[in-house]
C-alpha cells in the first residue's frame, strides 16, 4: 500500500502524512519492518510469494474483500444469494492466493477460521498487524480507504463466515 496525497489533502490527511513521515525516519520502526519482512520472506518460497503473479492474486483478493466489506456495511443479508457469491468468490480468491483447489472442504475450512481470525497465518498476520499496524492507518487516511476497526472486523469475519456456509451448495461446491 502506497500513500497518494491528494493535491488538495484534508486537515486529517496532512496530519497523517507529517506522521507518516516521522514514522518512515524511525530508525527503530525501520528496523522492526526490516526484521518482519525478512523473517515472512527469506524462506525457500520467497520468490514465489513476491512474484508479480502472485501480487496480482493478492491484489483480486483484496478487491472482492472490499466488495464483502460493503455489502455487509449495506445490509446485505449473509445468508442471501447475493452474499453468497461474494463469499464464494472471497473464498475462491484465498484458495487462488494460497495454491489451494477451491473446494467445499477448503470452503467450510476457511469459514471455521474467519469468525475469531486463527488459523495458520494467525501468527503471520499478529506480526504484520503489530508492526505495520499504525502505517496502515496513516496510509488508509491519506489514501480515504476503509480500515477495519477491530469491532467492524469481527462482524466482516462473522459475516463472511455464515456466507461461506449459508446453504447445502459448500458440501458440493
Amino acid at each position: 500500500m502506497r500513500p497518494n496525497l491528494p493535491l488538495d489533502p484534508t486537515a486529517a490527511q496532512h496530519e497523517a502524512w507529517v506522521e507518516l513521515v516521522s514514522l518512515l525516519r524511525d530508525d527503530d520502526f525501520r528496523l522492526a519492518v526490516r526484521s518482519f519482512f525478512h523473517d515472512a520472506f527469506s524462506g525457500a518460497r520467497s520468490y514465489e510469494v513476491t512474484a508479480p503473479s502472485m501480487l496480482e492474486r493478492i491484489e483480486r483478493l483484496r478487491r472482492v474483500q472490499l466488495e464483502a466489506m460493503a455489502a455487509r456495511r449495506s445490509g446485505l443479508p449473509a445468508d442471501g444469494a447475493g452474499a453468497r457469491d461474494i463469499a464464494r468468490r472471497v473464498v475462491a480468491s484465498m484458495a487462488d492466493v494460497v495454491g489451494q483447489e477451491y473446494t467445499g472442504e477448503l470452503r467450510r475450512r476457511i469459514a471455521t477460521t474467519v469468525p475469531d481470525g486463527t488459523g495458520a497465518t494467525a501468527g503471520f498476520a499478529g506480526g504484520f498487524t503489530g508492526v505495520l499496524g499504525r502505517y496502515h492507518e496513516l496510509i488508509a487516511t491519506i489514501n480515504e480507504t476503509p480500515l477495519l476497526e477491530s469491532a467492524d472486523l469481527a462482524a466482516h469475519q462473522a459475516w463472511l463466515a455464515t456466507a461461506a456456509t449459508a446453504g447445502t451448495r459448500c458440501d458440493t461446491e
